[in-house]
């Protein structure tokens, strides 16, 4: 299942993984799991976070082990993506003169209202990432090509 993903994919995941294995046992808690997936790039909602646990931690400890629980889900997320230009048109309604960038105020209202609603300082965090223009805009196809840069899998 993850013979697809590549080595710096792997790598990535496990930099990302070890960030919350407190231990150092190669393992994360489960309650974690959301944490782990927004720096990855992915917003899951609560709901698909009890299905990726449940799905995931194969013998229902509360942890997920990094080899035979996180890498195979996290190689079906980056099987499940959408290709970029399916995302891009998830913009486009906000993008109201078809310039490829969406004021701040809406990326904001869009990051903390669709999916899992994240708080101020992620979506803080994710604009310093992005950068804007000289008018309060973001560039949303680069905003889409940084979320995918992590499973790049989907071309």
């Amino acid at each position: 299942m993850v013979d697809f993903l590549t080595n710096q994919q792997i790598d990535e995941f496990r930099r990302i993984f070890n960030l919350f294995d407190k231990d150092g046992d190669g393992t994360i808690l489960t309650s974690n799991l959301g944490q782990v997936m927004r720096c990855l790039g992915l917003n899951p909602t609560e709901k698909e976070l009890a299905q990726y646990i449940s799905e995931s931690d194969v013998n229902c400890d509360g942890v997920l082990e990094f080899e035979g629980e996180f890498l195979p889900l996290m190689a079906t997320k980056c099987k499940d993506i959408d290709d970029e230009e399916d995302l891009v048109e998830a913009f486009k309604p906000f993008d109201r003169d078809n310039s490829g960038y969406v004021y701040i105020t809406e990326f904001r209202h869009l990051m903390k209202t669709l999916g899992e609603q994240l708080p101020d300082e992620e979506v803080d965090h994710m604009l310093q990432l992005i950068g804007c223009d000289t008018e309060g805009r973001i560039d949303y196809k680069e905003f889409i090509r940084m979320c995918l840069s992590n499973c790049d899998v989907y071309h």
